[in-house]
């Protein structure tokens, strides 16, 4: 009918006497049974994976979590029911953790904790100083407090995933915070030091300041409006942290002018002015000197951005996406050719792990060996970490590698100095150029001519071409190729499948998939297996005897043709493209090296159609390098519009504008000193400190403005006033926001290693520092040119 019966005959052996008996097939009534074309016996399954820790064999588990589960609380959970079954498992096991990514992150949290807690010290310690009373202070401070918590608020509700990116986020902005409160109760304190009563000069001094407190937030909140726009790597890390940040701020906006306001008629005071001593340099004289000398002034500025440029461009590495070699372990690397045995990969990483073991120092050795690959990872205690031990034995394992030929070795760890073979001794290529194109031949072609000018240079070492995605592989090699005779195939009725089937089987030694069975009461694994397959060479091969379907003895050779064949290593295509790399090594250092890769690049001289870069996975693509060009661009531009709508002019957005490429003095210095590279982290940065940098200058602006409307004074006496009434909040406004981020230079996650966040918090603290000092040597002077050729067009009309 319609109905599909599974029939199934129970004759599964018990025991291997009963798997020997079992008849497969019959020859002239005879039964054939296993035993007689098949030797049954009971071993232990084929080895894949070793592993061992410190020379001794282990079991390795690995337990992975689900995508969005929290990771301490799933390792957690994992230890406490190992605990439990450790209960059920012989006394003489031995757990042990090997790998523990909750590990790292509680201890980046306590790091991250301790960080929170100074940059809150230190803001508060830079408000008391000024102020030099408790209450306000404190006033002051809590806003920090207040805008964190409701900011924490958003963030569980927006689902935002909390991490070490977006805590890192808030740590970051703590200075910044408290900056809002800083102004409105500055400038409501000055109210009430001019003689207005502390309800009257509450209300006055939040409204004075709501429009360039309001401009500042959306100026900083506006550069990341361009962060949605960035892919792949870059969206990863840094769009949380801008969501964040813009979450944060837009929150201390609104502690500012409802909290501040409403409390600080409580906590005013009016203190006593110090008489200017006699003979003293005023600041007056110094801005009066300044708005005189306008030429001389910005000349000099001129000089100092054109000078620190330079040194920025000699002195520091451009383009990294971030060092992750700052790892503390060392990690040796081991591919052999395809076909290795597992003991011959395992031998060949032993000799490393040897070495290791005898090194005189504490340290913990996990190995893991594959049929083709092997890997050793060391690790250190924090007291032999941070010695000389981990470098001397790098250097030893360097030196052990280079004695191995026909293998793949890598060593790397600590610096970003490694060694690198490519299946023959080699040292590691620091330098590369990917070369694309449609013809493969012409590539070689523009790859040999690089090769010739390298050759040149009495600095670089060893060269290589490689047509493959990746480093090891070879210009050329070979191959042995089996071309089917077709006539033999159709004269014997051979289906290629059928062919392909033996061919495999020979090859690999087995026959189909594992059968499972129960024997002895186990459940076991059945594998027919072949076993000369272990000693098969290309003769043995070729005589290999296969059976046709219909039962004629015939040999491989009867049917293919064995033909050697000169391949490329591996062909790599993008976007159609054929690829070509071109790798040398250059002896000098890193940054010489990264000048002479630029100026070879810039050299070339393509046909049309091919294109080469210098795009590495440790730096920065040329697309993700586009992405935060545009993103600096899109920050200017946003910043500009944000002012023009707020002052409705185009002069004033320009003026306060001018602070950010006098920021980039102190940005250039810092690298320079500091000696980091210029990475993704510093370019955003310098997206972030384009619309903080505004900041000082809104508020000097604003006030010269208001000034000048309610002063009654010329144009010099009200830039003068209005600027030297402005140095106090900007000195506490920078201040608080560079003692905010200085924390995250000298507390390191992990001692003496940077976070991805330093290079970040470099670029801002280096930039704010001069600018507040440039400002008020830059923006009176231009406020004052534009305004008195504005006063003197209106006259003539």
């Amino acid at each position: 009918g319609q109905e599909e019966y599974l029939l199934r005959v129970a004759i599964a052996p018990r025991d291997i006497k009963g798997l020997e008996e079992l008849v497969i097939t019959q020859l002239g009534g005879v039964p054939i049974r296993i035993k007689d074309v098949a030797e049954v016996r009971l071993e232990y399954a084929d080895i894949y994976y070793l592993n061992r820790i410190n020379e001794q064999p282990t079991i390795m588990l690995q337990v992975l979590k689900e995508k969005g589960k929290n990771t301490l609380r799933v390792a957690r959970e994992v230890k406490n029911r190992l605990e439990a079954v450790k209960k059920n498992l012989p006394s003489d096991l031995v757990f042990r953790v090997v790998d523990d990514e909750s590990e790292e992150i509680q201890k980046n949290l306590n790091n991250l904790y301790l960080l929170i807690v100074t940059i809150t010290a230190l803001i508060f310690l830079m408000i008391f100083v000024v102020i030099r009373r408790l209450l306000p202070s404190l006033l002051i401070l809590s806003s920090v407090a207040f805008s964190t918590i409701i900011s924490f608020n958003f963030i569980y509700l927006f689902k935002i995933p909390m991490n070490m990116l977006t805590l890192g986020a808030l740590a970051l902005g703590f200075g910044m915070f408290v900056d809002n409160a800083i102004v409105v109760f500055e400038n409501i304190l000055r109210l009430r030091e001019s003689g207005l009563e502390p309800a009257q000069a509450a209300i006055r001094g939040a409204r004075e300041v709501f429009t360039p407190v309001l401009a500042s937030t959306l100026t900083t909140i506006g550069v990341f409006f361009c962060f949605p726009f960035f892919q792949g790597r870059l969206r990863i890390y840094y769009l949380p942290l801008g969501i964040v940040m813009a979450i944060a701020l837009i929150t201390s906006l609104l502690v500012s002018f409802s909290l501040i306001p409403a409390l600080s008629p409580k906590l005013l005071f009016v203190r006593k002015k110090k008489p200017a001593k006699p003979g003293r340099l005023s600041v007056d004289k110094v801005l009066h000197f300044f708005l005189k000398h306008p030429v001389e002034i910005i000349l000099i500025v001129g000089l100092i951005t054109f000078g620190s440029y330079r040194l920025f461009k000699k002195n520091v590495v451009i383009g990294e996406f971030f060092r992750w070699y700052s790892k503390d372990r060392l990690t040796v690397y081991v591919a052999t050719p395809t076909g290795t045995r597992l003991e011959a990969t395992d031998d060949l990483i032993r000799n490393f792990e040897d070495k290791a073991l005898a090194y005189p120092c504490e340290k913990t050795i996990n190995t893991q060996v594959t049929r083709e690959r092997a890997y050793l990872n060391i690790t250190f205690p924090a007291e032999v970490e941070f010695s000389a031990h981990p470098y001397i034995l790098k250097d030893e394992l360097i030196r052990l590698a280079t004695n191995f030929a026909g293998v793949s070795v890598g060593v790397y760890g600590f610096d970003p100095q490694g060694y690198s073979s490519s299946m023959s001794a080699g040292r590691f290529y620091d330098s590369v150029k990917y070369f694309y194109g449609y013809n493969l031949k012409t590539l070689q072609d523009i790859a040999a001519d690089l090769e010739t000018r390298l050759r040149k240079n009495p600095r670089i070492g060893d060269i290589k071409t490689v047509t493959g995605r990746y480093y090891w592989g070879n210009t050329s090699s070979t191959e042995y190729v089996l071309r089917l005779n077709q006539p033999a195939l159709a004269r014997y009725d051979l289906d290629p499948n059928y062919l392909s089937f033996q061919l495999q089987s020979l090859l690999a030694g087995t026959f189909g998939v594992p059968l499972q069975a129960i024997i002895n009461d186990q459940e076991r694994s059945i594998d027919l297996k072949f076993p000369e397959a272990e000693n098969m060479d290309l003769m043995t091969l070729q005589e290999a005897e296969l059976v046709t379907v219909s039962g004629q003895h015939l040999r491989l050779k009867d049917l293919v043709t064995v033909e050697e064949k000169e391949i490329p290593g591996s062909i790599y295509r993008e976007n159609q493209q054929f690829q070509m790399v071109v790798m040398w090594e250059f002896k000098g250092p890193y940054k010489a090296a990264e000048n002479y890769r630029k100026a070879i690049y810039s050299s070339l001289s393509l046909p049309p159609g091919f294109s080469a870069t210098m795009d590495y996975g440790y730096m920065m693509t040329s697309s993700e390098k586009a992405q935060l060009k545009f993103g600096i661009i899109a920050a200017l531009i946003i910043i500009f519009i944000i002012l023009a709508s707020l002052y409705e002019s185009f002069i004033q957005p320009f003026i306060i504008m001018l602070s950010v490429p006098l920021s980039l003095v102190g940005v250039f210095l810092a690298f320079v000193i500091a000696g980091y590279p210029f990475d993704s982290p510093a370019y955003i940065g310098v997206i972030l400190l384009a619309g903080i940098v505004v900041n000082n200058s809104i508020i000097l602006v604003n006030h010269i403005n208001l000034t000048r409307k309610n002063s009654g004074l010329g144009l010099v006496d009200s830039i003068v006033k209005g600027s030297k009434e402005r140095i106090r909040p900007v000195f506490m406004t920078t201040s608080t926001t560079v003692l905010g981020l200085l924390p995250m230079l000298l507390i390191q996650l992990d001692t003496g290693q940077r976070q991805i966040w330093s290079s970040l918090a470099l670029a801002t603290l280096g930039g704010l520092t001069t600018s507040a000092f440039f400002i008020f040597l830059v923006t009176p002077i231009f406020y004052y040119e534009f305004s008195r050729n504005k006063d003197q067009a209106k006259l003539k009309t």
